[in-house]
């Protein structure tokens, strides 16, 4: 039997399916062999997941970080000016937001991946942030 005619078949058999009870639960069962063949083959990404994913590891140009280190240095050296303080601040904002932009990815494609965020970022091998004590 090739797969053609399973799918004649299964049309034939829908078209003269009357009763509503029998379709839900033809609907929950293709629902269910869509749900197993997306498990049986995780390496096909929707383009919304391979999206997601460029954006979640998208990280801030080298640049950026090199100047917050230099900057950070001078204030833990207590030997920063008001405007180096100032461009320390606003970097401090860039870095949030891009922290909290990548936060909003992640609990998107948890949704799509119907997981908490936990699991997909320890599927993605991505660690919370270790606390900073001083």
């Amino acid at each position: 039997m090739n797969i053609e005619a399973t799918k004649s078949e299964l049309i034939q058999m829908i078209e003269n399916v009357q009763n509503e009870t029998v379709l839900e639960r033809l609907n929950t069962y293709v629902r269910n062999i869509t749900q197993v063949e997306k498990k049986d083959n995780p390496s096909v990404l929707t383009k919304i997941e391979t999206e997601l994913l460029r954006k979640i590891n998208e990280g801030l140009p080298s640049e950026v970080w090199e100047r917050f280190t230099i900057l950070d240095k001078k204030q833990r050296g207590k030997g920063i000016t008001v405007e180096e303080k100032e461009e320390l601040f606003q970097l401090i904002d860039t870095m949030e937001m891009k922290d909290a932009e990548r936060l909003e990815r992640l609990i998107k494609l948890a949704d799509v991946w119907q997981m908490s965020v936990a699991e997909v970022m320890d599927k993605l091998g991505i660690k919370p942030p270790e606390p900073q004590i001083k």
